[in-house]
């Protein structure tokens, strides 16, 4: 009896370890059990949230909605006091969330995961809503894995981007990226011109639902009270990620063509000392026509788009779908400008019609507006009230919110109650 007394509290002992940290099989495939506590979404991105991209800031706004978990590849936070400081020291907006890394092999910009059981666990959770956020080959890799696994469980995508056809890699990303949204039960992007091509491509026009970013909740009100100084100059901005992707190469040419134009980029990046030299040649520095004002928080930001009068969002790629720095020039009742590309968003966003020269193909279309509008100083002031006007009718928090509930429906997700965020 003691002999069989004492066997019986071992295999208990033994299951209930199993169950704590290992994986199992069920109906649905191959699981980790959850704490009963846990939280129903899961959102799975490169990046930690909220970051200063569009795919984070949009992980960010749904999971301050929703609640629940971000998993981001190669960042962490261990929950400790100090660990929370570091993380807000580093982050540009607090969070009321749970933020997980995941351990990552780093080649280049690549980022590998690695073996972790915490991830892994918080992964397979059977009753956890799995948002992929893609572009991002490690998640897309990942997400396979989940729907091989798992294969009834819900697969939920949200699609920020189509990249760049001219290189065959990406090519080839795109068609497993696309092989695994057709098996997606639903399909977020972020305009009408994603969702167009994604329904070419035979995403079900079932799963797809439009969710534009929108902006912090502070935010907005501070945007929408800015107004328009006239100034001696015409004060053009650019912000964004000093990289190839983005033209600032051609802004730094129009501003040099056109006087009586002043410009300033915020933002870091590679290509930082490349364009400084663009801008010595060129001869702006020496006329105090071109500022770097290198990576700003988001007060200086504002700072910025007040003393403002053109936005220039300069990327000629599909890399850059949205430009979410676009809403925040919108709201200020700034003019957006944006190179056009037919494989980006980028053009709906701001939706300004100024044929022919906008939206922007090259360097000659935006040298023509900034005369155009350096010589009508009205036509600026119209062109922001009219973005002003789009931002309130299609961007703002309360048209996001209303979107929200056709993901509500999809995902059967419950906002959280206003004082837990």
């Amino acid at each position: 009896m003691p002999c069989g007394f004492a066997m019986t509290v071992v295999s208990r002992t033994l299951t209930s370890a199993w169950n704590r940290c290992s994986l199992r099989r069920s109906p649905t495939g191959w699981t980790a059990p959850l704490p009963e506590t846990a939280p129903t979404l899961l959102q799975l991105l490169r990046e930690r949230p909220p970051g200063y991209g569009g795919v984070e800031r949009v992980a960010h706004e749904l999971a301050e909605r929703y609640g629940g978990i971000t998993l981001s590849l190669g960042q962490h936070s261990n929950g400790s006091a100090s660990g929370a400081a570091s993380v807000a020291a580093a982050d540009p907006l607090s969070v009321s969330y749970r933020r997980l890394g995941w351990p990552v092999l780093r080649l280049g910009r690549m980022r590998v995961p690695l073996p972790a059981l915490q991830p892994l666990r918080t992964l397979l959770a059977p009753d956890r809503v799995l948002l992929l956020h893609l572009p991002c080959p490690a998640i897309l890799v990942i997400g396979w894995i989940v729907h091989l696994l798992q294969p009834a469980r819900g697969l939920h995508v949200v699609w920020h981007a189509f990249l760049d056809e001219r290189r065959w890699w990406f090519r080839a990303y795109e068609w497993l990226a696309l092989a695994l949204a057709r098996r997606a039960t639903t399909v977020v992007s972020t305009s009408p011109v994603l969702l167009k091509l994604l329904a070419e491509a035979r995403v079900p026009t079932d799963a797809l639902v439009l969710l534009p970013p929108v902006l912090p909740v502070a935010l907005e009100p501070a945007l929408l009270a800015l107004e328009v100084s006239p100034l001696p100059l015409l004060e053009v901005l650019c912000i964004g990620r000093l990289d190839s992707y983005k033209r600032f190469d051609w802004v730094m040419q129009a501003i040099a063509a056109v006087p009586g134009t002043r410009l300033t980029i915020a933002g870091a990046g590679p290509d930082r000392e490349a364009l400084q030299r663009l801008g010595d040649s060129l001869g702006l520095a020496v006329s105090a026509r071109l500022s770097f004002l290198g990576r700003v928080s988001e007060q200086r930001k504002q700072t910025a788009l007040a003393a403002s009068h053109v936005l220039v969002l300069p990327a000629d790629t599909s890399h850059e779908a949205f430009g979410i720095v676009q809403l925040e020039a919108m709201a200020g009742g700034r003019t957006a400008l944006c190179i056009d590309h037919p494989r980006s968003g980028m053009a709906w966003v701001n939706g300004l019609a100024l044929p022919p020269h906008h939206p922007c193909r090259d360097p000659s279309d935006l040298i023509a507006l900034l005369q155009r509008f350096k010589a009508e100083p009205a036509l600026v002031h119209r062109c922001g009230l009219q973005a002003r006007r789009r931002y309130l009718e299609l961007f703002s928090r309360d048209r996001w919110q209303q979107r929200c509930t056709v993901l509500e429906q999809r995902l059967r997700l419950i906002p959280r109650p206003a004082q837990q965020r």
